[in-house]
C-alpha cells in the first residue's frame, strides 16, 4: 500500500518528522482555539469543538484576538500537506517505486 515508503527511507523519516511537527501544531492550536472560543461564548466553543475545520474559520474571522492560534493552525498545514499529498499519491498509484 505505501511502498513509496518502503522503497525510499529517507521519504518515509521526513514524512514521519513532518507528520509529528504538524500534529502536534495542529493539536495546540486547535487546544489554544478552543479556550478562546469557550471565551468568546458558548456557541462559538461548541462549534469549533463538534465541526471539524470550524477553528480556522474561528481564528480568521476573530483574527485580532487568535492570531496566535490562527498562526499555529496554518504552520500545521504547512507541515501536514506534503504528507497528505504523497501519501494520497502514492494510493492512487501516481508514485513509482523501485
Amino acid at each position: 500500500m505505501l511502498d513509496f515508503f518502503v522503497n525510499y527511507p529517507v521519504w518515509a523519516i521526513l514524512g514521519v518528522v513532518l507528520l509529528g511537527v504538524g500534529g502536534a501544531l495542529l493539536f495546540v492550536g486547535t487546544v489554544v482555539t478552543l479556550a478562546l472560543a469557550f471565551s468568546d461564548g458558548r456557541a462559538w466553543g461548541f462549534a469549533v469543538l463538534l465541526i471539524p475545520g470550524f477553528q480556522y474559520f474561528y481564528c480568521f474571522s476573530h483574527w485580532s484576538k487568535a492570531a496566535y492560534s490562527g498562526k499555529l493552525l496554518i504552520a500545521a498545514l504547512v507541515f501536514l500537506s506534503p504528507v497528505i499529498s504523497v501519501v494520497m499519491l502514492n494510493l492512487y498509484g501516481f508514485l513509482g517505486t523501485k
